[in-house]
């Protein structure tokens, strides 16, 4: 039975058995209209691994379906990328009316802060490169976010933690990376010798260097 329209409706069961015999009975079903229908609200776009959050369906009392990542009372989970449309259902009997909204989860950016890398403690300034081009830099010595720039001077000898950070324009979700500058100490040049020297004879230095690699 598909009502056409609000209000009584009679149907009529007839029933003819083998001997041609027949009989009939009445049913009278009353239509009502669904005055407040279900409303799955507007669509969602959240990034991966953003906390669960509420979906708002109305009228309230409804469940919702559609996805392992929803609960019945529309808690959503959004720990995988991709396109979700998600049902919700309220009413009871044959008076149960839906609506649908869709959930965008996007995928985080991918981004690159570089292979470890070195420089000298009195090499000056020096420009960190990060992709996708457009993020920003943080961590000790760094003293232009935007544009990498590092001094090892400020840091001193030792390793350094940068971490580079970009967020997606089109989807607005953000990523970062990390990678590690070692700042190497200076050598230190010196040497050692006898205080008298003899004319054609061999002069022996002693290397006193620290960190040298040779004379």
């Amino acid at each position: 039975f598909t009502p056409n329209g609000t209000g009584l409706f009679t149907v009529t069961y007839t029933y003819v058995d083998a001997n041609g015999c027949d009989d009939t009975d009445q049913a009278d079903i009353t239509v009502v209209p669904v005055t407040n229908p279900a409303n799955a609200g507007t669509d969602q776009y959240v990034c991966i691994g953003s906390a669960a959050f509420q979906l708002a369906g109305s009228p309230a009392g409804g469940t919702w379906s559609g996805s392992v990542y929803v609960t019945a009372g529309g808690l959503f989970d959004p720990v995988t990328d991709g396109v979700y449309v998600l049902t919700y259902s309220e009413g009871s009997g044959t008076c149960v009316t839906q609506d649908q909204v869709t959930v965008t989860v996007y995928a985080l950016p991918t981004v690159d802060a570089g292979p470890p890398v070195s420089a000298c403690y009195d090499a000056g300034v020096q420009t960190m490169t990060g992709s996708p081009a457009g993020g920003t830099w943080s961590g000790a010595g760094i003293t232009d976010a935007v544009l990498g720039l590092f001094d090892p001077g400020l840091t001193g000898p030792g390793a350094v933690n940068l971490t580079y950070t970009y967020t997606d324009p089109a989807t607005t979700c953000t990523n970062s990376d990390g990678t590690v500058l070692t700042v190497q100490p200076l050598p230190v040049a010196g040497f050692g010798n006898a205080p008298i020297a003899c004319v054609n004879a061999p002069f022996p230095f002693t290397d006193q260097s620290v960190a040298a690699t040779g004379w």
